[in-house]
This record gives structure tokens, sequence and C-alpha cells, in this order.
């Protein structure tokens, strides 16, 4: 959380002669970004877990095609 913070000081301080939109607009972006990644590694977590094949979490979630990707290489290794 700490570096998300420093990483929020060094974007505003770039960006200072940009207009405030755009900077709670890239904010936005991040803060979205940061939020589908721990999505992601929840949901791998939960595979793990409960030893759920990786294929039904995908005919929950049809929009993570990575996930699958993901899931077939942790499930082959």
């Amino acid at each position: 959380m700490k570096s998300f913070i420093t990483l929020v000081l060094i974007i505003s301080i770039q960006l200072q002669g940009k207009s405030t939109l755009m900077v709670i607009l890239i904010l936005v972006m991040i803060l979205i970004l940061i939020l589908i990644m721990t999505l992601i590694l929840a949901l791998i977590l939960i595979t793990m877990l409960f030893k759920i094949r990786v294929q039904n979490v995908i005919l929950i979630l049809p929009w993570f095609g990575p996930l699958k990707l993901i899931g077939d290489v942790y499930y082959t290794a």
C-alpha cells in the first residue's frame, strides 16, 4: 500500500501541468488494474486451496481467458 501511495505521489508530481481530470482518470485506471490483478490471484488461490479444476472456474467466469492458460500450466507442471 505504501508503494502505491508513492506511485500516486510520483504521478501527481509528473502531471502537475496537466489537468486534474487526466490525473483522476489515470489513478482510476491504476486502481482498476490492481483490482483485476488481485481478483486473478484470488481465483488462483481458491482453485489451489479447494483443488477445483480450473475449467469449472472458467465456466463461472468466461471473461477470464488468460486464467485458463495459467491453470492449465499449473496443473500440467
